[in-house]
């Protein structure tokens, strides 16, 4: 009988053919050698899966010694319910998610499985990234400029006990493309269903649940993330929502950072104050200023949204047309 591979990567795919190649191609060249690659389609065109399963087959003639497993879900998921879907059909101990539209480094596995087996109190190995467009060029300028926004380059080389997961999930320092998880770790937090922002509420479970479970960080990219028109990246104002919710009830990552905490809270509260002044609801925006401005009083930014709220439509306007023109 054929025991399971080490480590799994997951491939979770709709309708990105092109990009999927490239994706697929980097898993197989994997430096690291006990390992299976399962493709997941997720799609309700028919015609996608054959796609998808020719481009497996030249992959695998070229590439005879790995094992690339095609599997469908029985009808179209949501994100969170097919992340679950592919942890249960995923056999590796280790478990990670490559996007249908990134890159894999060949040393990614060989990289963060040593680190886990080095560290028995660490649920998961994270990485740093390099930022490609959908040419695949690389972009250093969005990178540095995403590592400041999330910290992430204020980070070095070194294990995180639990009490310092709460700074790195409210800091969106955590992706779920670096990362190399055990496998117990994705059992005892699945991810959310029809949660929209179920990839950040995970890191932020993990960082509120009493359990002495730490990280271990690799200052290398190890993944090449791509910046693309038709990525998901940007929250649906019903996931601000969700967002907004799963920061409310994390009662000990709020204890740990609080001034985090309300940071994030009051930001969200003003991007949905955002959303609901361009839907003309202003006494929702409003409500949700208000909000922003109890969590976060001295962050200057609110009161750009709170003089967009206040000033009447045409003045807005005219004030837009300006800029624009300036620009």
């Amino acid at each position: 009988m054929k025991r399971d591979a080490r480590a799994t990567i997951c491939i979770p795919t709709v309708r990105r053919l092109e990009f999927f190649r490239e994706a697929l191609e980097s898993a197989v060249c994997q430096s690291f050698e006990d390992y299976e690659v399962l493709v997941s389609v997720n799609s309700p065109e028919p015609d996608y899966f054959h796609q998808i399963s020719s481009a497996i087959e030249r992959v695998k003639r070229t590439h005879p010694s790995r094992t690339i497993r095609l599997v469908c879900p029985p009808h179209f998921l949501q994100i969170a319910d097919h992340m679950n879907f592919m942890v249960n059909e995923g056999g590796g101990g280790y478990w990670c998610c490559l996007g249908d539209d990134d890159r894999m480094e060949p040393h990614f596995l060989e990289t963060l499985v040593p680190l886990l087996d080095s560290h028995a109190d660490a649920g998961f190995a994270f990485s740093s990234y390099q930022v490609i467009d959908d040419q695949g060029t690389l972009r250093p300028e969005l990178a540095r400029k995403m590592f400041r926004s999330t910290h992430l380059d204020s980070l070095k080389t070194d294990f995180f006990p639990h009490v310092g997961l709460a700074r790195l999930a409210l800091w969106n320092a955590l992706w779920l493309p670096c990362a190399l998880f055990r496998r117990s770790i994705l059992e005892a937090f699945p991810f959310e269903a029809s949660n929209e922002a179920p990839d950040r509420d995970f890191w932020l479970r993990i960082a509120d649940a009493q359990v002495d479970l730490g990280a271990v960080y690799a200052h290398v990219p190890l993944l090449n993330y791509r910046v693309h028109k038709e990525q998901y990246s940007q929250l649906t104002k019903k996931g601000q929502a969700d967002w907004i919710r799963s920061l409310e009830r994390c009662h000990s990552v709020a204890r740990a950072e609080p001034k985090l905490h309300n940071r994030e809270l009051a930001c969200t509260y003003s991007m949905i104050a955002k959303a609901l002044l361009v839907e003309g609801d202003r006494g929702g925006a409003w409500r949700a200023l208000l909000v922003a401005l109890r969590k976060n009083p001295f962050d200057r930014r609110l009161y750009r949204f709170v003089l967009q709220a206040a000033l009447p439509t045409f003045l807005l306007g005219f004030l837009r047309a300006a800029r624009d023109g300036r620009s």
